[in-house]
């Protein structure tokens, strides 16, 4: 092993969910064993392993994909919202870029959640285009320097799982199920 690490701030890591690597860095999306269960979102310099930041995620988002670019750090997945009106919670669509060398959070965008659950699965960096695939087969094209919404697909008619999307030629792919 060149380097290894089995703990956080002394709690034992309990659960890796995500890690991407590029750029001379390596993040991990994981959950500690402390008391409360806290989650974090770890960027280390991949030679050495030493931590450069890290963030907590909060209790109720969950991320999906993690894509490292040469300067930002772009996530997507969940994010919990609490609805008063029906005393219950629903699930946003999560997008957020982040600065590779320092952590801080560059834009963020969550979206639905109060008229329907919404999930975002996995994305795409291809140019200055983040493309970002949801659960219920949906495509949203965000500037991934910007954060604008460049595009939306979003057909409530359908229905059924994203499973994937590729790009290629200036063109997008994506496969569903029913």
């Amino acid at each position: 092993w060149v380097w290894d690490v089995n703990d956080f701030h002394g709690a034992p890591i309990g659960r890796g969910y995500r890690t991407a690597l590029g750029h001379g860095t390596f993040l991990e999306y994981i959950e500690t064993r402390d008391a409360p269960v806290s989650s974090w979102l770890i960027a280390r310099d991949s030679t050495p392993g030493e931590t450069i930041w890290e963030k907590r995620v909060s209790l109720h988002d969950s991320l999906a994909d993690i894509i490292i670019g040469p300067e930002r750090v772009h996530v997507v997945g969940v994010s919990g919202l609490y609805n008063e009106r029906c005393d219950c919670w629903t699930n946003q669509f999560y997008v957020a870029c982040l600065d590779v060398a320092s952590g801080a959070l560059l834009w963020r965008d969550k979206r639905g959640g109060l008229g329907g659950d919404e999930e975002a699965r996995r994305a795409i960096l291809t140019g200055r285009r983040l493309l970002v695939d949801g659960f219920d087969k949906q495509l949203r094209v965000y500037d991934a320097i910007s954060g604008d919404l460049v595009e939306e697909i979003y057909d409530l008619t359908l229905r059924g799982r994203s499973v994937a999307i590729a790009t290629e030629g200036g063109r997008f792919y994506a496969l569903g199920e029913e």
